[in-house]
């Protein structure tokens, strides 16, 4: 679960009936399918969930510069749509799994 470094708790807009199309650093297109995460820079602490693989149509996936640690979830390799992704400046291990 990701929270953030400064005040612990989620991220306010996420785990809320907010349309997804509202929640910080999130894009959607106009089916309303998450497209982009960008979260650079948030202070973010902890791993990154396996369900970020859930995310079909998925084409940006920012986590830059943050706190993160851990293995890059090996279900990043669901995400057939990512055209850009940037995980640099955080403390991952392991390995990207190709798409095939």
């Amino acid at each position: 679960m990701l929270r953030t470094a400064i005040s612990g708790r989620i991220i306010q807009t996420w785990c809320t009936d907010t349309d997804l199309s509202e929640w910080h650093g999130v894009s959607t297109d106009y089916q309303g399918r998450v497209i982009s995460i960008d979260l650079y820079s948030n202070n973010l602490v902890g791993t990154i969930p396996a369900e970020i693989g859930t995310f079909e149509a998925l084409w940006t996936l920012n986590l830059s510069y943050n706190q993160l640690s851990g293995e890059i979830p090996a279900s990043t390799a669901k995400l057939t749509e990512l055209r850009n992704l940037y995980l640099s400046r955080n403390k991952l291990s392991g390995s990207i799994t190709s798409v095939h």
